[in-house]
């Protein structure tokens, strides 16, 4: 469902006050279902807000699921230092790109990938867009994805093979239009 301003900083707020108890009580599992959530309501909506709750959600969640790195001391200073931005008071955007840049410097400080956690985390949240409907170019740009790189993401996994993310006859896809705009 399509939301107002209001309702979208609402769902917002909600959101981010889940990934704040979810992260503080190391609850993979529930970060794993906000950063889903999340990208549905971007994707209808149209907010990057709700794009990076998403991918901060999702990268603290796959960082959760690394045993090397989530009992060793590098861990708890991270994360320590994460919640000290989540709760901090400054406006939700700015503390979003604030532990976007730490994540990925987090994650590039390890040198375990040749890709970072965010950038996984956007091309994966990208073709969850495109499974929503969402044409891969605009999947792409409310990510912040190439066009080339969310492409090969896509091919290699086939998600456009999926029922779900078949072409719909130009009738379908206005009684959809008109749905999701709560005409």
């Amino acid at each position: 469902m399509v939301l107002d301003m209001g309702n979208v900083k609402q769902l917002v707020d909600k959101y981010f006050a889940e990934l704040i108890t979810y992260f503080r009580n190391d609850q993979e599992v529930e970060l794993r279902d906000l950063s889903n959530r999340a990208i549905e309501s971007a994707a209808l909506n149209q907010d990057k807000t709700l794009v990076d709750i998403s991918l901060v959600s999702y990268a603290l969640a796959k960082f959760m699921t690394k045993p090397h790195l989530f009992k060793s001391d590098q861990w708890s200073k991270f994360k320590a230092h994460i919640l000290h931005e989540l709760e901090g008071k400054k406006d939700f955007k700015i503390i979003l790109d604030e532990i976007i840049e730490d994540v990925s410097s987090f994650d590039v400080s390890l040198g375990n990938y040749a890709r970072d956690v965010i950038e996984k985390a956007r091309i994966k949240q990208a073709s969850r867009v495109y499974a929503l409907g969402i044409s891969l170019k605009r999947a792409g740009e409310l990510t912040g994805v190439s066009l080339s790189s969310l492409l090969d993401y896509v091919g290699a996994t086939k998600i456009h093979d999926r029922p779900y993310t078949k072409t719909k006859s130009v009738v379908d896809r206005y009684k959809t239009t008109k749905r999701v705009l709560g005409e």
